[in-house]
């Protein structure tokens, strides 16, 4: 440890002698010092020993040393004086260390400096303490007496000495670091004044300072530029030249709010002069400082005459808005930016929401208060954004009555010339049948999309805009595919050749649709049989087709299937008929035979029997009759051809003249169209229709009427009578083949003669029906297509009766 110490002392004076030789700057001396605190820093034992608390230590330290130094003394038989001179010379210097180091906040040293003291009171002591024991120990020198009293007592001494070295040292770079940063504080003030005086020559603001007596000090560019005065005209003039006549008064305003407390910066618009006399509207603000002599002032002016009018023709649009708004549909709205105040509502919210208009500007929270629950928060939660962004939402609102609406509601925010929300501008519409109608459309695609008929659209040129599913799977292509290709692809032309009457009836509302067969063939070749029927819609202004496909591959086949069974039906009926026949007649022929020549030898049961035999035969040669009939009807038809109605109708009633004669009936004809028909077939329907008019009357004579009107595009004809008429439902069963209500002893028929009705009528394209009720008639109903040509009457009457007598001529 001596070594180390001699060493350290050595270093120190050799620091010592540099610094005589070179002058060394504070800045470089407090460097030297920061890296001797940060050496300290790094090792425990140097921090242990340096600092306020190293002294207290240190001075502990040399009164235990002088304690023992005292005992070992008395140990020795030394005085009493000597042991307390000896004591005293080492406590003495501890105790002044332990009593410096408590005193050493309330010196003025910068604690950073507390381990340079230490270092230098313990250096000192080490110091002495090495260099008298050297002595002691060098023979040449020669020795000390009581050499561990005289050490310790000197060290103690030596200790005190560093200390008062290392305590003014640290109070000099103490003084010297603040005087540093005092400067450095200087700088740091000046080149901020700097940065602000370019801030403020640059701003387009005016800025001013005045003295106590109101005259200008201090203006900037800006405030030049405004006043358009010389800056020298400006400087040490009062400040009413620029602030007019009200300068004063306005002062002192200001200086009341300030020593009450209200403001610290008084800010209102008034107006200044330029040295052109004209008065700029300008936004000033300023504050009031303390100078000698009294209290100055610095402001800071804003032109904003651009901004008043501006704020002119705010108000002069929001006036016209208003006018505006008032006589619109829609709901209208104003609020300020901050969503608090609402500034403007139109009538419409009245109409739309049903509450009354006054009642929102009291409590702008009713809004909220009309949203449905379900929609409320996230309404809420969006209108809350839109001062920074457009806001747009759909929701629903309850009135009064309870009535469910919904609302398409947006907003945009509407800014000043600095950028700024000024006002939130918005509008409301109701929108309930529009979102019924996409509800319902919603409705409709869901049933469009889950049916097993294809459905599609195409434009105004016949191209694909739209398929379902099924239309899909049918075409065997996929959607991408069908969209955007023509229709013609798939239906072939028929598709395109939709015959112009055609086109014109179903535009004018005369036809309700186009229907036609086709066959699609797949990218596969597979071939599919299809119904297709499709009306007019009208796309984004151009008139297109909305249409339904169906597969009919599988009913075509039944169809063939059922063809081919029912032409070998009517091919066995019509041999079995025929063969059946002869059997008959020879029957027929052998009991009129039998009872002819056999007459005088039979007895009445006899002749009863053969009756009921010859007339059973005929009977059924009548039906064989009735049945080859209704098989003709296909195998033997007639080619159809425009077929005049009226001249039809004569012909049946010329062959039922016999009928009419006898019943006393009266037949009224209205006027009949001209249809395509096979005219024998018709003829047979009005002659089966009148004879069981006839045939199954009242008590009365009987009155039948026959007209037809036209009805889109058929004509529908019908046989009214007012005879016994029939139970409604009984009306489908009399259509069946020898179905009949009634027995042979109550009226005459095989049953056959109202199934050959619908067969012809089915093979015309037609239905045929009845309606009736017991005791009051019937009235037969069959319709024929129309012929795609205006009736012609001009070879037909007006109207014809026809009766018994006439009849009879």
């Amino acid at each position: 440890m001596t070594r180390e110490n001699t060493r350290s002392d050595t270093s120190y004076r050799s620091q010592t002698r540099d610094t005589s030789k070179k002058q060394v700057t504070p800045r470089e001396e407090l460097t030297g010092v920061r890296r001797l605190i940060r050496a300290i820093d790094r090792h425990p034992w140097m921090r242990a020993v340096s600092g306020r608390y190293s002294l207290t230590i240190f001075g502990v330290l040399l009164i235990v040393l002088a304690t023992m130094l005292a005992y070992t003394l008395a140990s020795g038989n030394a005085s009493p004086f000597d042991i307390f001179i000896a004591f005293s010379l080492s406590a003495g210097p501890g105790v002044i260390l332990i009593y410096r180091s408590y005193q050493l906040p309330d010196t003025g040293v910068d604690p950073r400096y507390y381990p340079l003291i230490g270092v230098w009171c313990f250096g000192s002591a080490v110091v002495t303490a090495t260099a008298l024991w050297l002595y002691h120990v060098q023979p040449a020198a020669g020795t000390l007496t009581a050499p561990l009293r005289i050490i310790l007592n000197l060290a103690s001494f030596g200790a005190i000495a560093g200390y008062a070295i290392g305590f003014h040292d640290s109070r000099s770079r103490t003084r010297a670091s603040e005087l540093e940063q005092r400067n450095t504080e200087l700088r740091q003030a000046r080149d901020d004044l700097e940065e602000y005086e370019r801030i403020v020559e640059t701003v387009d603001d005016g800025v001013y300072v005045l003295d106590e007596a109101g005259r200008f000090q201090r203006v900037n560019d800006g405030f030049v530029s405004m006043t358009r005065f010389d800056r020298s005209e400006l400087l040490g003039s009062h400040a009413s030249v620029v602030f007019g006549k009200n300068f004063e008064d306005i002062d002192a305003e200001a200086r009341q709010q300030f020593e009450s407390g209200e403001t610290d910066v008084a800010s209102f618009e008034e107006d200044i002069y330029t040295a052109d006399d004209e008065a700029i509207n300008v936004e000033s603000r300023f504050r009031h400082f303390e100078v000698e002599g009294g209290r100055g002032r610095v402001g800071v002016v804003r032109d904003i005459t651009e901004r008043k009018q501006m704020e002119q023709e705010l108000r002069e649009s929001e006036r016209r808005f208003r006018q505006l708004a008032e006589h619109l549909d829609q709901v209208v709205w104003m609020t300020t930016a901050d969503q608090q105040e609402l500034l403007y509502v139109n009538p419409a919210y009245e109409e739309v929401w049903g509450v009354d208009r006054e009642d929102l500007y009291e409590n702008t929270t009713t809004w909220a208060e009309t949203i449905h629950p379900d929609d409320r928060e996230m309404v809420v939660e969006e209108f809350e954004k839109q001062v920074q962004d457009e806001y747009e939402a759909e929701y629903r609102i309850v009135r009064p009555d309870g009535e469910v609406r919904w609302i398409h509601d947006r907003a945009t925010p509407i800014y000043d010339q600095d950028g700024d929300v000024y006002r939130i501008v918005g509008d409301a519409n109701d929108v309930t049948e529009r979102k019924e109608r996409e509800q319902r459309l919603e409705q409709f695609e869901r049933i469009v999309e889950t049916v097993n008929d294809g459905v599609y659209a195409t434009d105004g040129e016949g191209h694909i805009v739209f398929v379902n599913d099924a239309f899909v799977s049918m075409s065997q292509h996929t959607r991408e595919e069908l969209l955007g290709a023509h229709g013609s692809a798939f239906f072939g032309e028929r598709f395109v050749d939709t015959d112009e009457e055609e086109w014109r009836e179903l535009i004018d509302g005369e036809r309700d649709s186009v229907e036609f067969e086709t066959e699609i063939i797949g990218p596969n070749g597979e071939v599919r049989d299809v119904h297709n029927r499709f009306v007019p819609l009208e796309i984004d202004d151009e008139v297109g087709r909305v249409g339904v496909t169906r597969d009919i591959t599988r009913l075509k086949e039944y169809q063939r299937e059922l063809e081919e069974s029912n032409e070998r039906l009517e091919r066995f009926a019509y041999v079995a008929s025929h063969d059946l026949q002869e059997p008959l007649r020879m029957v027929s022929s052998y009991l009129q035979l039998l009872e002819g020549r056999y007459a005088d030898e039979l007895d009445q049961d006899a002749e009863e029997f053969i009756e009921y035999a010859v007339d059973g035969a005929e009977r059924m040669r009548e039906m064989i009759e009735d049945l080859l009939a209704y098989s003709r009807i296909d195998t033997e038809a007639e080619p159809l051809e425009p077929t005049d109605c009226g001249a039809v109708i004569e012909n049946a009633l010329r062959n039922l003249e016999r009928q009419i004669e006898e019943s006393d009936a009266t037949i009224d004809v209205g006027s009949l169209p001209t249809v395509e028909a096979d005219r024998n077939q018709l003829e047979q329907v009005f002659q089966n229709l009148v004879s069981n008019a006839i045939k199954y009357r009242g008590d009365d004579p009987p009155e039948i009427e026959i007209s037809a009107e036209r009805d889109g595009g058929e004509w529908v004809f019908q046989v009214a009578d007012n005879g016994i008429g029939m139970d409604s439902e009984q009306t489908d069963r009399i259509f069946d083949v020898f179905e009949r209500l009634h027995t042979d002893e109550e009226y005459s028929g095989t049953g056959i003669g109202l199934a050959q009705c619908e067969k012809i009528i089915d093979r015309h394209g037609g239905d045929i029906w009845v309606e009736s009720e017991p005791g009051d008639g019937s009235t037969f109903y069959f319709t024929i297509p129309d012929a795609n040509r205006s009736p012609d009457f001009g070879d037909q009457p007006n109207e014809q009766t026809t009766t018994a007598e006439e009849t009879d001529d």
